[in-house]
């Protein structure tokens, strides 16, 4: 049975989780689109529609994973920049939760959340968390 303290800190949580993807989601596509992001969505098109082409993204030095991934999702989604944005953001949070894992780990659980309450509200970061490249997928799994 759950007590008052673990309710609190799941509803901490929630609200965290919340107030990222609000800030990460509204208006989502309304920033112009940055040639890095352009390129990317092409391969993943690419990647898309010609089998023999899957490693296309090594040619420019950048890792294939993320235009894979939005590959796949490219089919299920209509507008390719969404979707694009959409792995970012999922990968933003992704840093979020192993931000908030490893500042509970060093410190204790208010240090996770101010940490996490941080990351959320930093303007780079926040700035990066939207856009469609393949950096965030790369902090994440750094983190």
């Amino acid at each position: 049975m759950p007590t008052k303290n673990n309710s609190l800190n799941y509803f901490h949580l929630f609200c965290l989780s919340i107030l990222y993807f609000f800030t990460r989601l509204f208006a989502l596509t309304k920033i112009p689109v940055f040639a890095d992001e352009a390129i990317y969505i092409r391969w993943s098109q690419i990647i898309r529609s010609v089998e023999t082409l899957r490693f296309v993204p090594l040619t420019d030095g950048k890792q294939p994973l993320y235009m894979w991934l939005l590959s796949v999702i490219i089919e299920k989604i209509n507008d390719p920049l969404f979707a694009g944005r959409l792995i970012s953001v999922i990968a933003g949070f992704g840093s979020l939760v192993g931000l908030f894992l490893i500042a509970k780990y060093i410190a204790n659980y208010k240090t996770a959340l101010i940490v996490s309450f941080l990351y959320i509200i930093l303007p780079f970061i926040f700035f990066f968390d939207r856009m469609a490249l393949a950096d965030n997928l790369l902090s994440m799994f750094g983190i």
